[in-house]
């Protein structure tokens, strides 16, 4: 995620003058199986990506065009959580074409969705509007991270939540990580230093309460509709796709 908002913050900052985008995009984050087992603790390296194995981590991603309708980034998730909600058990829920623009190319049909993520270009320090006018460069930009992840094996979720700042290059590109769960096994393998806090602290503060909750809101519709635990969707009724899957299997001898 902080990757994924330093490349709005440079998409933002490049199109600021020409067909702008919004301070805001979306992040659906899948698990994607890599085929490698995971290591085990015993034989853990001090990169935490060499031994978190099993899979990887892919997005199916909106940004949306700079306007009035994309300025209030709660209302936004809530108008996504109202449109998932009325088409909770359509028929031929595709994701690709109904709720993001563009998925990642790793991003397979055996990937399952893990979460949601949002990328601000808003900080505590300013808003977008105003360090879009006033930063050098993109890498001047500074924005936020904040992460719904479902980090149970049950059907039942376990959800962790984690925010984060990411300074521009003036301010030596420092990062602020808070989780409400542990981000490995030893805080020695964590990928950033960060701070273990409670979900009562994160919801507590104003700078992130509402747009946390009006996460979990989205979270909770995707979780409920029928179509959705793979990122491509059912095809749609009467399509080849469609077909294909619901031909019926030939008798074995």
């Amino acid at each position: 995620m902080l990757t994924f908002n330093a490349r709005h913050a440079e998409l933002a900052w490049q199109r600021r003058r020409r067909d702008p985008i919004a301070g805001y995009a979306l992040a659906l984050l899948f698990a994607v199986p890599t085929g490698r087992p995971a290591r085990s603790r015993d034989t853990m390296m001090l990169n935490g990506d060499d031994w978190v194995g099993g899979v990887e981590v892919a997005a199916a991603s909106r940004v949306w065009l700079a306007g009035p309708e994309s300025a209030d980034l709660p209302d936004m998730l809530y108008r996504l959580e109202c449109q998932v909600t009325d088409q909770r058990d359509t028929d031929g829920w595709v994701l690709r074409e109904q709720l993001t623009t563009s998925l990642d190319d790793t991003l397979s049909e055996d990937a399952f969705w893990v979460g949601v993520g949002v990328s601000s270009l808003d900080t505590a320090t300013g808003t977008w509007a105003q360090t879009g006018d006033q930063a050098l460069s993109h890498a001047h930009v500074p924005g936020t991270i904040r992460l719904l992840l479902n980090v149970g094996a049950t059907p039942i979720p376990d959800l962790a939540l984690l925010v984060g700042e990411r300074r521009g290059i003036g301010e030596y590109n420092a990062r602020t990580i808070h989780s409400s769960h542990r981000m490995s096994s030893f805080d020695i393998n964590a990928p950033y230093p960060y701070a273990l806090v409670g979900v009562e602290q994160l919801l507590a503060n104003p700078w992130h309460e509402t747009v946390l909750r009006r996460m979990h809101g989205l979270f909770g519709a995707l979780h409920t509709s029928r179509h959705f635990a793979r990122p491509l969707g059912r095809p749609p009724k009467g399509s080849l796709w469609r077909g294909a899957l619901e031909q019926p299997k030939g008798r074995q001898s």
